[in-house]
């Protein structure tokens, strides 16, 4: 998903048993993350379109945010 890093497992194709060799999620667990949620709007012709929002770690609502 979004909030984690992708990890290696190996396994031996005859005895399936994944051992996880990476922990990369581990490493930035103490980060603070953007949050993301999924949106949705109507546009001038009546389409739903979907998007997704990303805030950073240290949003505010009560705080302005000025647009790039």
């Amino acid at each position: 998903n979004a909030d984690n890093f992708p990890e290696l497992y190996y396994s031996k194709l005859k005895k399936f048993k994944p051992v996880k060799l990476t922990d990369l999620s581990k490493q930035i667990s103490k980060f603070k993350l953007a949050t993301k949620e999924k949106i949705s709007w109507n546009s001038k012709d009546g389409a739903e379109i979907t998007g997704v929002l990303i805030k950073p770690a240290d949003f505010d609502p009560k705080k302005n945010i000025p647009y790039l």
